[in-house]
């Protein structure tokens, strides 16, 4: 039986790195998503032009 225990956790060692990294690829480009969008919204707003406020707002970046 403790062999089956150690193969088990074996296999659920090598899942983890490859379930992580996307993980970790998809919260960065989340919060970078978020950091680029309040930099442009910023920098819309320091140009005091309407048009660009509702483009900032209206359409998020992607």
């Amino acid at each position: 039986m403790p062999v089956l225990r150690r193969a088990a956790r074996g296999n659920k060692a090598a899942m983890y790195l490859p379930m992580k990294l996307p993980h970790i690829v998809a919260g960065t480009a989340f919060l970078g998503n978020i950091a680029t969008g309040l930099f442009w919204h910023f920098r819309a707003m320091r140009a005091r032009d309407p048009r660009l406020l509702v483009v900032m707002i209206l359409k998020p970046v992607l």
